[in-house]
């Protein structure tokens, strides 16, 4: 969790001034959008840092309130514009610090932010459902942000485009722990980010900070497409944008229909042609074929082809918009291994490496045991097998459809919003001390993990010195972790080593709290030392032991690892052999 969370800190840090409320409370009034929500796939989640107590917890509420204010000011739709690049800038600069929604309304691209409308609704009810703020027409209370002494001016790059330099201007923010919720005060603590301020001209490496203004129907928006484009192409001092292209050439990129654009997508990324995939995006939502000649000019890695062994692909068209279910096996051809075969049918991934098979029960959801995915602190057999299919969403300009990234991880967002539940939420606030334990821990009886957050009661007494071991279902299938509260609620520390052979000694009598996270499938079972196998006190995961986890008849080379993190080993000669 740390690193998520030291995210989180990096983000709280920066401070926030009073000035958006009034903005994001008209943007919760904006009208839903009426698309179907499909669930999208999630990526399995890495194995947590240990944890270091709880003074980073404070920024995880600040940084969802964060995350919601982002959303929620670029789903402000439906302006006139403003008279000029420079005026943009500065009407959404006024809106943030007076609180002047019409005002921000006006200035942010439509195109780009339109999809934003109904997943922001959704994530400020659910905020509001699970106690994350007081109210979900006001989601930033509490996060003070004031934008002041702009300096600006403008360089046209091209008809209907124009870069707005930032010259000078400060940025000053501030967190109010009085007007953020009482969950989210339990989460910071004693912790509160100290009020900051950023000088923009500060921010001048060598390349003065803008951003870019489009112009549509004769009136100027700020582009967070166009700016971050242009931003990367300058930094890598690239081939110059051939701006307003993509809308001109639309009827000739894309594909000619749904299913086509997911196939040529799939083999496009197959072949690594980036081209194509650049000609799939659509041209008012990413940009990117504007800087196709910056894009393609930059260093491309050669390493694992795929071939796609099998597609299909049913798409169900509402009007310009349609969502792709697919289903798809492609064989990679790895530089560190054997060629090997990747099956992705409803949700599931199958690896199989030449000389070893996995039939359809180890077949694990590509969420299955992922730390902050919802489903995972849910925990049970949602989380270890799922049933949804994997989705893309696609789009019809001028004739041809086009995959859309923005509504695709918009999907998952919604999926995630509408999994979160207060065990969820206290999982990544760090307060999983709060959750009321499920059942009582009796030492030497086997507990079945099934993939999730756990938390059980444990009475103990001062002095008694316990540990833990575990069966997993299958070898290098994955591991536990556990966290351990005193009586009083404070962490004891070391007793992240319980599964990894280690003993703890608790610090006083009483009901202490176990969260256990379940990364694999197995039994596992808390033992007095006194009463524990051998096994127990044995690390289960050693060095390098230089066997191999697949080869094939005749192979010259084969892949050793320490369980569970096969991707940390190395390519190790081997004697041809036949595989058992």
């Amino acid at each position: 969790m740390t690193e998520l969370h030291e995210r989180f800190e990096e983000l709280a840090a920066r401070g926030h001034r009073r000035g958006a409320d009034a903005v994001i409370a008209a943007a919760m009034k904006a009208t839903e959008d009426d698309a179907a929500i499909v669930a999208m796939p999630m990526t399995d989640g890495e194995r947590p840092a240990r944890r270091r107590g709880r003074s980073v917890v404070a920024a995880s509420g600040i940084a969802a309130l964060l995350g919601v204010a982002t959303l929620s000011i670029s789903a402000l739709v439906g302006g006139t514009g403003a008279d000029s690049p420079e005026a943009a800038v500065r009407q959404l600069a006024d809106a943030i610090s007076h609180e002047d929604p019409l005002a921000a309304i006006d200035v942010l691209s439509p195109v780009e932010v339109r999809q934003l409308r109904a997943t922001v609704d959704a994530a400020s009810r659910k905020a509001e459902e699970l106690e994350l703020v007081e109210s979900a027409a006001v989601p930033l209370a509490g996060i003070d942000l004031s934008v002041e002494g702009l300096e600006l001016d403008t360089e046209d790059m091209a008809p209907g485009f124009a870069k707005v330099y930032v010259r000078g201007g400060r940025i000053t923010g501030a967190v109010d722990s009085s007007g953020v919720s009482a969950l989210v005060r339990r989460a910071m603590g004693e912790a509160s980010p100290e009020p900051g301020e950023v000088d923009l001209a500060s921010l001048d490496a060598g390349v003065t900070p803008f951003v870019v203004a489009i112009q549509h129907d004769g009136s100027w928006y700020v582009s967070a497409a166009y700016t971050v484009l242009e931003n990367l192409r300058v930094a890598n001092d690239g081939l110059p944008a051939d701006l307003g292209s993509a809308r001109a050439a639309a009827s000739s990129l894309g594909a000619a229909s749904p299913e086509a654009a997911a196939r040529d997508l799939l083999d496009a990324v197959a072949a690594k042609n980036w081209r194509r995939v650049i000609e799939l995006a659509p041209p008012d939502e990413l940009p990117v074929y504007d800087y196709r000649d910056f894009l393609l000019a930059l260093p491309s890695d050669p390493s694992d082809m795929w071939t796609v062994d099998e597609f299909s692909a049913v798409a169900d068209v509402r009007g310009d918009t349609a969502v792709v279910t697919v289903k798809a096996a492609v064989t990679i051809d790895s530089d560190d291994l054997e060629p090997y075969r990747a099956r992705f049918v409803d949700d599931c991934r199958w690896n199989a490496f030449p000389g070893a098979t996995l039939d359809d029960e180890q077949c694990f959801s590509i969420d299955s045991f992922g730390l902050f995915v919802p489903s995972f602190a849910g925990g049970g057999d949602d989380a270890s097998l799922r049933s949804e299919t994997i989705t893309v969403d696609v789009v019809r300009r001028e004739g041809r459809w086009f995959v859309s990234p923005v509504t695709t991880v918009l999907r998952a967002v919604d999926r995630t919003v509408a999994e979160s539940d207060r065990r969820w939420l206290f999982t990544i606030l760090g307060l999983t001390h709060e959750l009321d334990p499920e059942a009582t821990i009796t030492l030497g009886q086997p507990i079945e993990a099934t993939g999730g957050l756990r938390v059980y009661a444990l009475e103990g007494r001062r002095g008694q010195e316990l540990i833990g071991s575990f069966d997993a279902e299958a070898a290098d299938s994955g591991y536990l972790d556990a966290e351990l509260y005193a009586p009083d609620g404070s962490t004891v520390e070391d007793a992240w080593g319980w599964f990894q052979g280690e003993t703890v000694r608790l610090p006083a009598d009483g009901t202490y709290k176990v969260v256990v996270y379940e990364f694999a499938p197995g039994t596992y079972t808390f033992w007095s030392v006194a009463d524990a196998p051998a096994e127990a006190f044995e690390p289960p995961y050693d060095e390098l032991d230089g066997t191999c986890a697949a080869t094939v008849e005749g192979s010259t080379e084969c892949w050793t690892s320490a369980a569970p993190f096969p991707e940390s080993g190395e390519t190790v000669p081997v004697v041809p052999t036949t595989v058992p």
